[in-house]
């Protein structure tokens, strides 16, 4: 992703960096725009204004709930499909929570804004800004692209936010893997209707979406299934999932549900339990006569001498009984 993104800034010790494709689509919406009227560029440059700095915030607001619960925020990246807010909070249900919640509660807080200077300006200050078009015209944009960003983030469709909020939940109650298990089934639900719902309207972006939503809530299922869920995925930096112990994927599958995996750690508690046999004792080691020790040190020089291929069969068989006797077996 970084590959791919131009930085554009820095803001609060946060790197702003910018998606290739997403400056591609702005600038075919502007070329659009000047193709059909030219009287729309102007709403349509308004309207990507509005979107770009909407997304930025949302992302911001991912990156200050991280750092509050004692996390950290190294870079956001917008492209095409959003906003990814790589942070870092700690890997516990609480925190992960309320870094999810970080992104539409900064919309939530923006429509109060909005509400509120609407209803002055009709009852209190009288700026008349609704009355100016190119004034009435931004706000009103900017209340309707930040209602559908609200709307569109509330799906508990995972690895969006509610989606995150959702996993959390069922993590305080049921632990990670199955509250992560299901949170993806869920995801894949919303997923497909998106898809279908695209495929109705011809809206070629909610098609693309729902594939992607799709494709990551597998992901995520083969990832806990094998055991492993990757730090530095897309899909992980994205949803401010990063592990933070070395002994996470232990966790992980300690977390995981069925009989077998119940009856496993049942008998491994047990094999805990109980005390280590001693070990047995080695059987005496049998000591050669003068005799003997004087016949084996003269095979061994013979060895030294010409090879172990000098002694005969019977010479060979002496020495592997003696061997044994010596060895206790």
């Amino acid at each position: 992703m970084f590959n791919w993104s131009l930085k554009i800034g820095r803001l609060f010790g946060i790197d702003v960096r910018i998606h290739w494709s997403l400056l591609f689509l702005i600038a075919v919406r502007i070329f659009q725009a000047a193709v059909l009227d030219t009287a729309l560029l102007g709403i349509a440059a308004q309207q990507m204004g509005i979107l770009f700095g909407l997304v930025l915030l949302h992302e911001f607001g991912h990156c200050f709930a991280a750092r509050s619960v004692g996390g950290d925020a190294d870079h956001i990246v917008l492209w095409p499909l959003g906003g990814l807010a790589y942070v870092n909070a700690p890997n516990r249900p609480w925190p992960q929570l309320w870094t999810a919640l970080g992104g539409p509660l900064v919309n939530v807080a923006i429509a109060l804004i909005l509400v509120a200077v609407y209803w002055a300006d009709s009852h209190v200050v009288r700026f008349d800004l609704l009355t100016n078009w190119w004034t009435s015209s931004f706000f009103a944009n900017l209340f309707m692209i930040n209602l559908a960003l609200l709307v569109f983030n509330l799906l508990p469709a995972f690895p969006m936010d509610m989606g995150r909020v959702l996993q959390c939940l069922l993590w305080m109650r049921i632990g990670f893997y199955r509250a992560t298990m299901i949170a993806q089934r869920v995801g894949k639900v919303f997923s497909v209707i998106m898809a279908v719902y695209g495929l109705a309207v011809n809206d070629a972006m909610l098609i693309i979406i729902g594939v992607w939503l799709f494709l990551q809530c597998e992901q995520t299922r083969m990832m806990l299934e094998s055991g492993e869920y990757e730090e530095e995925s897309i899909f992980a930096a994205s949803a401010m999932m990063r592990v933070e112990e070395p002994d996470v994927v232990e966790f992980r599958r300690s977390q995981r549900g069925g009989i077998f995996s119940r009856l496993r750690r049942w008998w491994r508690g047990r094999k805990a339990g109980r005390p280590s046999p001693e070990p047995a004792e080695p059987p005496p080691k049998a000591d050669l006569d003068p005799a003997e020790q004087a016949r084996v040190d003269s095979l061994l020089a013979k060895i030294s001498r010409e090879g172990i291929g000098s002694l005969s069969g019977e010479e060979r068989e002496f020495l592997d009984a003696t061997s044994r006797r010596l060895r206790g077996g």
